[in-house]
């Protein structure tokens, strides 16, 4: 699983530029991609396999803290995956990375040229309305 999570996984962020005045005050995202048997996105980040009989191997991005990233949260629901994140305050004119810790999509059986369709929303306190944009992944 390692092998295929992690390397020949496709590792997917995004990064917002608010061209506002003000900062976006408590942003968060959500992605929804089709649900399709073609790709899958890995709920957690998969530790590389330890070697070492005496090494007790635990997944090390499961455990929360508040120094290292957290990998986003990822429901699979019935027809569309929903991949979430709290970003927090988004500061104006500067980009901003929307996952601390890439997301893992997985994409064996989708032909060279294909596409993938990803609805992306995001969210902030002191936005009137979400932002909403439609997206498409390019396979090559």
């Amino acid at each position: 699983m390692y092998e295929i999570a992690e390397i020949r996984s496709f590792k997917l962020n995004f990064e917002v530029l608010n061209n506002g005045n003000e900062y976006l005050q408590d942003a968060s995202v959500i992605i929804q991609i089709p649900n399709q048997v073609s790709y899958t996105v890995a709920s957690q980040i998969v530790d590389k396999p330890s070697t070492d009989l005496l090494n007790i191997n635990f997944n090390q991005h499961s455990i929360k803290s508040p120094f290292r990233p957290n990998y986003p949260k990822v429901e699979y629901r019935e027809e569309n995956i929903f991949i979430s994140e709290y970003v927090g305050d988004i500061k104006h004119h500067q980009k901003t990375k929307v996952f601390g810790l890439d997301v893992r999509l997985i994409v064996p059986n989708v032909p060279d040229g294909g596409v993938i369709p990803i609805d992306f929303k995001l969210f902030g306190k002191n936005l009137p309305q979400p932002i909403f944009e439609n997206l498409m992944i390019k396979v090559e």
